[in-house]
Parts: structure tokens; sequence; C-alpha cells
């Protein structure tokens, strides 16, 4: 099971956001008899899949076209 440092490199945020994750309930870590965290693998995996699965924008819709307005400067 990755440490802390390890699960938040394989996810790419912070040691404090996956502490904040677990006291909030966003991510679960798993204690050791040292209380220490740990994540599970499947877990980490599946939160991935989960986050970039989620599409956030439109992509296929096309580009406008800027208006390009003439002027004389006299």
């Amino acid at each position: 099971m990755p440490t802390i440092s390890q699960a938040a490199a394989q996810i790419g945020v912070s040691a404090p956001t996956l502490r904040r994750w677990d006291r909030n309930g966003t991510f679960q870590a798993y204690r050791t008899a040292g209380n220490h965290r740990r994540y599970n693998l499947a877990e980490i995996r599946a939160f991935l899949a989960r986050t970039f699965s989620v599409k956030t924008h439109n992509t296929h819709s096309p580009l406008k076209k800027k208006e390009q307005k003439k002027c004389a400067i006299y």
C-alpha cells in the first residue's frame, strides 16, 4: 500500500491535499498501527478513472473566428 507521498505523486496532488480529502471523506486513507496513512492501489486507480473520465467542456464545438474590422486612419 502506497504512502501518502507516493499516492499524492500518482494522483498529481500534494500530500496536504490528500490529508484534507481524508478528513472530509473525499478520498479515504487506511491507517497503520503507527497511525500513518496508506492508500489502496486499486482505489487510486478507480479514483483516477472517475476523475479523468468526466468531461469538463465540449471539445467538439468549432472555434469562432474573430471579426476583423478595418478602420481608416487620417
